[in-house]
């Protein structure tokens, strides 16, 4: 069995060499193997006052937060304060939606495993809802206006939104405002006593500053000149920690330390409950989930604005990879990790992707504008054997994508924005699925 030290000494060479190629100024690399941590910090907290990233160096963890949002609800769960099973509005009656049936219908499970079929992004500027413990209650306030892209539970969908609404009915049913209930049910008892949501709290100690490319291809990275995270976003993305605190969180869920939640609850947040993007993926709560080669993983990645981080399990091996880095491009170094961790630890390695020739037919039956959260619409059109997008935003245009197939309702970004991303359609159904997200067909 390899050693938590022998794999971080593995995984930090891997790291650095990503790191300086695409010019990642700073990264925390964490693991845990067989009941030992290990971590280590490379780079800086950024290119404008440079200091060394230690293992306590702040970074906003983005979306692997649902991961915390989901745990704090298992304890609620746990405690039978909630059902996962009983629709949201038992808990949450002022809830307005757009679509009655979905209203009367999406729970808790279906938004804690993104199957609520809602638009995933409530269009404007989430900051006109305050910073103070209401923030929650006064973005749900606005769903009226969200489109419902599918019946709740019917399709997998990347939903932000689905977690806000779970964060404030997480927060009705503790008592207290969100961040207070995770903190106290789930950060205090693991010690992760570094850990935050705000950033003023932030500033009290080390923090790798978010930065982006100069431009595509160039590693030469600025910084992006805020730190600002909307507090009616922190459900979906707003936890603050060190390398060395998400090791303590991974803990829990490897069954190691404080047992916040039961082995059974550790469990069911890691059963498969709806296929995901890829073929053999599936999500459970919170946690996404695959079996690579075999091998039981699950996982959580996020990116906002400066930052991209990864959270990788192996459950059955007792080992956790945590990779956190302070770039908009940090994606394709996480994902490098934790491909090296599953080699070395498995022998897998990604297959190569194999494209399918789709006749001119089965290609113009997907020509057409459609609606997707972020853009005011994407045109897609045929183009030598795969698919144009071109997207529309605030009237103009905001790039054009090129795809080719990979079977007969699923496609791969090969260029443009959306590089590495997939278009996924639906057999009789206006439902798309572009970089996770759900959309519908105008025209």
């Amino acid at each position: 069995m390899t050693t938590a030290s022998e794999l971080l000494a593995s995984l930090t060479e891997t790291t650095e060499k990503h790191r300086l190629d695409i010019g990642v100024p700073g990264v925390a690399l964490g693991v845990a193997a067989g009941g030992e941590v290990a971590s280590t910090g490379l780079g800086v907290t950024g290119v404008a006052d440079p200091l060394p990233v230690t293992t306590n160096t702040l970074f906003r963890l983005c979306s692997i937060t649902k991961i915390f949002a989901a745990t704090l609800a298992m304890t609620l769960v746990e405690e039978g304060v909630l059902d996962l099973d009983v629709p949201v509005v038992a808990y949450y009656p002022e809830l307005s939606l757009a679509d009655a049936d979905a209203r009367a219908s999406v729970t808790m499970r279906h938004l804690l495993t993104h199957a609520s079929g809602l638009e995933s992004e409530l269009r404007g500027d989430l900051e006109t809802f305050g910073r103070n413990a209401d923030a929650l209650d006064r973005v749900v306030s606005a769903y009226g206006s969200l489109r419902q892209f599918a019946p709740a539970g019917e399709i997998w969908g990347y939903c932000n939104t689905g977690y806000w609404l779970a964060g404030a009915v997480l927060a009705r049913l503790a008592g207290t405002s969100f961040e207070d209930a995770v903190s106290r049910r789930v950060l205090e008892p693991l010690g992760m006593t570094g850990s935050c949501f705000l950033a003023e709290d932030a500033v009290l100690g080390r923090v790798a500053l978010p930065h982006r490319r100069v431009s595509a291809g160039s590693p030469e990275h600025v910084p992006i000149p805020s730190f600002a995270f909307p507090r009616a976003r922190v459900p979906s993305g707003g936890v603050i920690a060190g390398v060395d605190d998400l090791l303590k969180f991974a803990g829990l869920h490897l069954g190691n330390g404080p047992a916040v939640i039961s082995e059974a609850g550790r469990a069911a947040m890691r059963e498969p409950l709806i296929p995901g993007d890829f073929a053999g993926d599936h999500q459970g709560l919170g946690w996404m989930t695959s079996t690579p080669g075999g091998t039981a993983v699950v996982e959580h990645s996020g990116s906002y604005k400066g930052y991209c981080t990864r959270l990788t399990l192996l459950p059955d091996l007792g080992v956790a990879v945590a990779v956190l880095t302070n770039s908009d491009d940090g994606g394709r170094l996480c994902r490098a990790v934790k491909e090296a961790a599953l080699e070395l630890l498995t022998g897998w390695r990604p297959a190569e992707v194999e494209y399918a020739d789709l006749g001119p037919d089965v290609l113009a039956a997907y020509a057409g504008d459609y609606a997707i959260p972020g853009v005011d619409r994407i045109r897609v059109s045929p183009h030598e054997g795969g698919l144009r997008l071109e997207l529309v935003k605030n009237a103009a245009p905001a790039g054009e994508s090129l795809s080719r197939a990979t079977s007969e309702t699923e496609f791969e970004i090969v260029h443009g924005p959306s590089l590495g991303s997939r278009l996924v359609f639906f057999p009789g159904s206006p439902v798309i699925r572009l970089g996770l997200r759900l959309g519908a067909r105008l025209s």
